[in-house]
């Protein structure tokens, strides 16, 4: 079994550019693990623990897609969370512009995918994960309410079947398989 998602990854110098833009927001606690640049993305369809066999069945979806959906120029808007309110287990970097085009990608493979996986149920929305917290009475400083987070832009030019083991440094995530966006 493999634990297997569909992503859209940052290209390295929006990576870094967001990696640096989120340092005042930084803090340190046990309880909170954060994503390193590196593995920067978009989730648009977490799949779960599949057989290994099911790989073969989704190169050719992946494929399709890419032939018809072309690279997707987005911009960040700042910080947010899951799930609003005092105890958050998230915090990511909202998007600005590309939400229409991710969230139509995200129907687009869901379409493929609900005959195959049990894919789940909440409504997508389009972020990149920053970090995650375990604390359960975690207080969240005044700068993740500002409203004059620098945008960073970048164009989605791949879509990656991720593999994602758990460690207990944090999950790692190795590309499978990598399908350019080069539709029209």
């Amino acid at each position: 079994m493999k634990r297997l998602f569909l992503a859209l990854p940052l290209s390295e110098e929006a990576a870094l550019k967001l990696w640096t833009a989120w340092e005042p927001l930084r803090f340190t606690s046990r309880q909170t693990r954060w994503i390193g640049p590196e593995q920067f993305h978009i989730t648009l369809a977490f799949l779960g623990d599949c057989n290994e066999s099911l790989i073969s069945s989704l190169v050719p979806i992946m494929e399709e897609t890419g032939e018809h959906y072309s690279p997707i120029p987005v911009c960040t808007g700042g910080p947010g969370q899951f799930p609003p309110g005092d105890h958050p287990k998230v915090l990511f970097e909202s998007l600005r512009d590309g939400q229409n085009k991710t969230i139509k990608l995200n129907k687009h493979l869901r379409r493929h995918l609900a005959t195959m996986v049990d894919l789940e149920k909440r409504k997508f929305q389009p972020h990149i994960t920053m970090a995650r917290i375990k604390a359960k009475n975690l207080i969240l400083p005044p700068v993740y309410a500002r409203t004059d987070f620098p945008g960073i832009s970048d164009t989605l030019e791949e879509l990656v079947l991720f593999e994602s083991r758990l460690t207990p440094s944090g999950a790692v995530y190795t590309p499978l398989h990598i399908t350019p966006l080069r539709g029209g």
